[in-house]
């Protein structure tokens, strides 16, 4: 009884987490790190490909955009 009443905060702030981690490159650039979001940034700032990084971030935008869909279907 008590986890369908507390499933869409859950959702809710798993969405929240999930976009704040992957917009997060602060540690892994301080720490020299290539993960994805840094290599976005790097292309997009440091090497002016505005086209690679867009297709870079295709996939987080889709990520994104897939679980705030789960999240608004579950919620109804």
């Amino acid at each position: 009884m008590t986890l369908p009443l507390a499933w869409p905060s859950i959702l809710a702030s798993a969405l929240q987490i999930f976009v704040l981690a992957i917009s997060d490159f602060g540690v892994p650039a301080l720490l020299r790190v290539r993960v994805f979001t840094t290599e976005i940034f790097t292309a997009f700032a440091a090497l002016y490909d505005f086209n690679r990084a867009t297709a870079l971030s295709l996939p987080l935008l889709g990520l994104s955009l897939l679980v705030a869909w789960i999240r608004r279907a579950t919620h109804r």
